[in-house]
């Protein structure tokens, strides 16, 4: 149904990103498609006291999307070995956005990007 919805919308493929917390449903439509780019979000309760496992992650997806709170320069570094790009959410303090762009984050989920960045 998802698919379709997207389909419909005439979106630009490559403006899209499927994300889930179910990672089940990522892998899934990663076999019914590859036109999109896909992500899991990971949530701070699951992985607070172990990482995840980038290398499942990285068969299946392109994002690895923590709560940024999990997110520090060994969690990023590991995500990129297998080419995974983290995008962590939700984040809406300007000093946790400084301290995840100097970190190496590939970019940020946040309720307000007009608050922290100037819009062409």
């Amino acid at each position: 149904q998802l698919l379709k919805e997207i389909e419909d919308a005439h979106l630009d493929a490559d403006k899209v990103i499927i994300q889930s917390f179910d990672e089940r449903i990522i892998e899934k439509i990663s076999k019914l498609t590859r036109k999109y780019s896909l992500g899991v979000l990971l949530s701070k309760k699951k992985y607070l006291f172990k990482m995840p496992n980038f290398n499942k992650l990285a068969k299946f997806c392109e994002y690895a999307n923590p709560n940024y709170e999990l997110v520090n320069q060994k969690f990023i570094e590991r995500a990129h070995l297998h080419h995974l790009k983290v995008l962590p959410y939700t984040v809406n303090d300007i000093n946790d956005i400084r301290k995840l762009m100097i970190d190496g984050v590939d970019g940020i989920i946040t309720d307000g990007p007009n608050h922290y960045f100037e819009l062409d």
